[in-house]
């Protein structure tokens, strides 16, 4: 099965079910999982409000944390692009699309975001962060499942 831009646009809205692991590589920092959900809102034609609620814990104390966190998603017809926003208007990332699979690249400063989507199917799809800076190395895996 093949992915397009303009079919995620289609079947992401709706409420995903999620689970996250974060892994830390610095020895100093610990690593989390989390639980959750998101919900994926069309607000116009081609763009989609993106809202995840979740609860992190602390894998070595058990400590349990609270997030939020939104972004925007934009499909370009006629560039047949998509993009990431950050909710200010920021463009986080565009995606580039290859069969299963899109990828995007944000930089902020010296730090390094690499994102890879996998799309297993139009009910489930797992999103990876690497992340590399002078301060920051750790991967961030998120699965999804309507």
């Amino acid at each position: 099965m093949m992915f397009d831009p303009k079919q995620l646009v289609s079947f992401l809205p709706g409420f995903w079910k999620l689970k996250r692991h974060i892994t830390h590589e610095f020895p100093t920092i610990e690593s989390y999982d989390a639980s959750g959900y998101a919900k994926f809102f069309l607000l116009e034609d081609n763009v989609l409000l993106y809202r995840e609620e979740i609860q992190m814990q602390h894998l070595k104390t058990g400590a349990i944390f609270e997030g939020s966190q939104e972004y925007l998603y934009s499909y370009d017809p006629n560039l047949k692009e998509l993009c990431k926003y950050f909710k200010d208007g920021r463009l986080f990332y565009k995606l580039g699309f290859c069969g299963k699979e899109a990828s995007g690249v944000h930089r902020c400063k010296e730090d390094v975001y690499e994102a890879r989507y996998m799309f297993d199917s139009h009910e489930k799809f797992f999103l990876t962060y690497r992340v590399k800076g002078p301060k920051k190395d750790y991967r961030h895996e998120t699965f999804y499942i309507k």
